[in-house]
């Protein structure tokens, strides 16, 4: 059995409007350079990247999840566009890596990956890192 990592309440961190704030404006610091839109999975990436691109003021591209993966429609992204992928959790890093790949297929480029946490063996930092992405995790 795999250890999950540890979780964030997202319902109290969300019922709190400080600390709610507060970790919106420090994901929003993690935006290296002129970002055009944030990419999300859904549901806990989605709310943290919907209050961060209010925050930016800037567009919010979200990533349904499906069994096979995230999901983007074929004409969700502009080619050129600069893209600050946010989650909540970061494990294996596989659902920030095929993000990558679908924003790549259009031509959009996904620099930097932020989070709130992360699992203790940081194998997902590791495999994002080496695809190139800066990943930042708050705590």
């Amino acid at each position: 059995m795999r250890a999950r990592p540890a979780r964030t309440d997202m319902l109290a961190l969300c019922a709190d409007p400080a600390a709610f704030r507060h970790t919106v404006e420090r994901l929003a610091h993690c935006a290296t350079g002129p970002v055009s839109r944030i990419l999300s999975p859904g549901p806990e990436g989605v709310i943290l990247g919907a209050a961060v691109a209010y925050h930016l003021r800037i567009g919010l591209v979200a990533l349904p999840r499906s069994p096979k993966g995230p999901l983007l429609d074929d004409e969700a992204l502009q080619p050129g566009e600069v893209l600050l992928y946010i989650d909540a959790h970061l494990a294996s890093g596989e659902t920030a890596e095929a993000a990558l790949h679908l924003a790549e297929r259009q031509g959009a480029d996904l620099r930097t990956a932020a989070f709130l946490n992360e699992a203790p063996a940081r194998a997902g930092r590791r495999r994002l890192e080496a695809l190139g992405i800066r990943v930042h995790v708050l705590g």
